[in-house]
Formats: structure tokens, sequence, C-alpha cells
């Protein structure tokens, strides 16, 4: 019965379930959003500028090696990774 009703409804609206869903969920977060605001994201104090660009540069990395197709790509990759976190712990000591 669900399914004859999904698909009756779909031929009518020419919409899908995930489509209405998707269109509902997007009208209640604009209006949250309009009405309280979006959260504004701010840094720990105690955490320097440095070591967010750090952090960026390492998380970026990171993505390359997970993104590297072959065993050689990640082998150089992660070569880059560790060369990067030992030059950067010589610098902060």
């Amino acid at each position: 019965m669900k399914h004859y009703i999904t698909s009756r409804n779909r031929r009518d609206t020419g919409f899908t379930l995930e489509d209405l869903w998707g269109n509902m969920n997007k009208v209640w977060k604009e209006l949250a959003e309009s009405i309280v605001g979006k959260k504004q994201r701010s840094n720990k104090p105690w955490i320097s500028q440095k070591t967010l660009e750090k952090l960026e540069e390492r998380r970026k990395a990171k993505a390359r090696i997970n993104q590297a197709q072959t065993r050689q790509q990640k082998k150089t990759s992660s070569t880059h990774v560790c060369i990067s976190t030992q030059a950067s712990q010589k610098h902060s000591t």
C-alpha cells in the first residue's frame, strides 16, 4: 500500500518523496536562520593563528594522500606530510 501511495503521488505531482523532503528541509533551515541567525564560529584564544595555519596545511596534505590513486603517489604525498610535520616541530621548539 505504501509503495502504491508513493508511486501515485509521484505521478500526480512530478516530485519524488526525496524532493519534497529536501524542499521542506531547506525551508525550515532558512526560516530558522532568519529568526535565530547563523552560529558564528570563533577560534579558541589559546590557539595561535600560526597553529591554525599548520592544521589547515596538514588537513590538505592528508586529503592529497587519500585522493592518491597509486602507491607511488601515496608514498610521495606521505613523505611530504612527514617532512612538513618535522619542519614545523623544529620551528616550534
